[in-house]
């Protein structure tokens, strides 16, 4: 973490990034080094600081800072898909943009915690890629060798719920979706039970929509990685089950749209064990 040698260091670096971040919020521009190092000086003015007023300040020009250098990548990789010749493939091949983040971590012999701006990753969502692609000009109607994979994965996803619903001796699931109105699900669709069979062959119909002809699924992108991760334990409820949102199941599609395009024939689990006594 950076640190001031003397006071009026400190000062004439507070005076500077009040100066650069009023610049950029009026300009709404930056070039990505400089905005990772004004994050960096932010977050040494935070940690020095007493003052809890100056201290909140330079905490919420951290915060933009991270958040606009965020917007900033993820505009040019969206750039760059709708430049590529397929912008679906490009997005799942990617599979994600640079970012910034603040990582907090423990000294092991101090316990004093220690934060620092370093390097990250953001994935890259399928679905807001896909709006921003129909709505911006020359509006593409998203993306996709068929743009409405979306509505297929909708389908496709509500039939998982409730075969799910059915194996947790619940005919009912409690639907969260904000943006139902969108979707394109008649009602026996919802009352659909799957066999492996027809899950299956439903999957492939979604990926084809995605990627195109020719990209064939295995039978354990189904049964061994998507029915597998589906659901998770709702640590706030008694008996709660979470299934997949709609952003969460597009994610798992990409997931598997990258297993089929990079060539791999497996997927990588990984357990934490429990450590070992003495």
């Amino acid at each position: 973490m950076k640190q001031f040698e003397t006071q009026e260091a400190r000062e004439s670096a507070i005076a500077a990034t009040r100066e650069s971040m009023h610049e950029m919020e009026k300009n709404l521009t930056g070039k990505l080094d400089e905005i990772k190092n004004l994050a960096v000086m932010a977050l040494a003015i935070c940690e020095s600081s007493e003052d809890l007023d100056e201290k909140a300040e330079f905490e919420e020009y951290l915060e933009k800072l991270v958040n606009f250098y965020t917007s900033e990548t993820k505009l040019a990789c969206y750039k760059q898909a709708k430049a590529s010749e397929n912008p679906m493939h490009y997005a799942v091949t990617e599979f994600a943009y640079p970012t910034i983040r603040v990582k907090e971590t423990k000294d092991k012999e101090t316990k004093v915690s220690i934060r620092e701006v370093v390097d990250a990753e953001k994935q890259i969502d399928l679905l807001d890629l896909h709006k921003w692609m129909a709505g911006n000009k020359p509006a593409s109607g998203g993306i996709g060798a068929n743009t409405d994979w979306v509505y297929a994965a909708d389908k496709l996803n509500l039939k998982m719920a409730k075969d799910a619903a059915s194996d947790l001796n619940n005919d009912t699931v409690k639907n969260r979706l904000n943006d139902a109105s969108q979707l394109t699900i008649k009602k026996e669709s919802a009352e659909f039970k799957l066999s492996n069979n027809e899950a299956k062959k439903a999957l492939q119909e979604v990926i084809t929509m995605m990627l195109g002809e020719g990209y064939a699924i295995k039978a354990y992108d189904y049964k061994g990685y998507l029915h597998r991760v589906y659901i998770t334990d709702n640590k706030k409820a008694k008996l709660g089950v979470k299934m997949a949102d709609r952003r969460s199941f597009a994610t798992y599609l990409k997931k598997i749209c990258y297993r089929i395009l990079s060539g791999a024939e497996q997927y990588e689990p990984e357990t934490k064990l429990l450590k070992k006594e003495g």
